[in-house]
């Protein structure tokens, strides 16, 4: 069993390095918000006028504003919108990002933050009002860096380093959302674990541990992943409450109506980082068959989720 989860965890490090984003998961954790609008008190925004082509072959001038978001847990993502100040009929620009030795000659951009595929050719319209992100893989959206905006005319805009003490969101708690789904466990003990998966406004935990003899002990719960109907505010915490099974039997050959539950307690999961969890255990049964445990612990990330890392 040790040597089995090294080595999930090396072969799982090597695969989770070729993310396709290039900004952490939590940036935008709600896909149902657009992205958002420049504020007055950012603490970076650049704007200016560009010409862009339309389909006739005139000009039509358009206002940008480019400017930096920042993520819960660390890193930062880099927005750009685009308003028409005549009729909205340009072309979608080029954007080069120059950052160190290396240029990116074709950034790929798009109003959906997360489909690889999602991006705006020369020959798309830009919609009035319209906010984009920057996602080619490569550019550390953290470090500074040259941004070219090419159409009819062009713009340059030199946008510093993130410094993420002048933004508060930077130093947030991990929202809830499907990206922290996952395993985790302590590195210094294999054998014993936890399964997260983030269901819409429901969070499932399975907890793979022993009992107090040294049998394998599986603890089950699930609690609310937001606080709210339509989860417009999204939590930093969830508390779940764990429940032991017994009664059952091997593949399926036992009877249902004898399985019997009992309610071990909750156990407190907080996300400061996309790379480990907190857990807070406060168990509420009597201690009779059940094993017993309080306080806090911190368990690595062992896996994530096909397509939705997290950082």
């Amino acid at each position: 069993m040790r040597g089995f989860i090294a080595l999930l965890a090396m072969i799982l490090s090597a695969n989770v390095a070729a993310a396709v984003n290039g900004y952490p998961g939590t940036c935008f954790p709600d896909r149902g918000t657009p992205l958002p609008e420049p504020q007055t008190n950012e603490p970076f925004v650049a704007s200016g006028i560009i010409e862009l082509d339309d389909r006739s072959g005139f000009g039509n001038p358009y206002s940008y504003a480019i400017y930096r978001v920042a993520c819960p847990g660390g890193g930062a993502a880099v927005l750009v919108k685009f308003r028409s100040t005549g009729l909205p009929s340009g072309r979608a620009p080029t954007i080069v990002v120059v950052q160190g030795a290396t240029t990116f000659s074709s950034v790929r951009y798009g109003i959906e933050p997360y489909t690889y595929f999602d991006g705006m050719g020369r020959e798309e319209n830009i919609d009035l009002g319209r906010v984009v992100v920057l996602n080619s893989n490569g550019i550390d959206y953290t470090a500074a860096m040259t941004i070219r905006i090419q159409g009819r005319s062009s713009a340059t805009v030199e946008v510093p380093a993130f410094n993420p003490s002048l933004y508060p969101r930077a130093s947030a708690p991990i929202p809830i959302t499907g990206y922290v789904s996952g395993l985790y466990y302590d590195a210094a003990k294999p054998g014993e674990g936890m399964q997260v998966e983030v269901a819409g406004e429901t969070i499932v935990m399975t907890w793979y541990t022993f009992d107090g003899a040294g049998r394998p002990l599986w603890l089950v719960g699930a609690g609310p992943a937001c606080p709210e109907r339509f989860c417009f505010d999204l939590p930093s915490h969830s508390v779940v409450t764990l429940a032991a099974f017994t009664g059952g039997g091997f593949a399926g050959n036992f009877d249902p109506a004898a399985v019997r539950s009992e309610t071990w307690g909750t156990v407190r999961l907080e996300w400061d980082s996309c790379l480990s969890v907190l857990m807070t255990l406060t168990p509420t049964h009597n201690g009779a068959t059940l094993p017993s445990a309080t306080g806090q612990r911190r368990w690595a990330r062992l896996t994530t989720i096909g397509g939705a890392r997290c950082d």
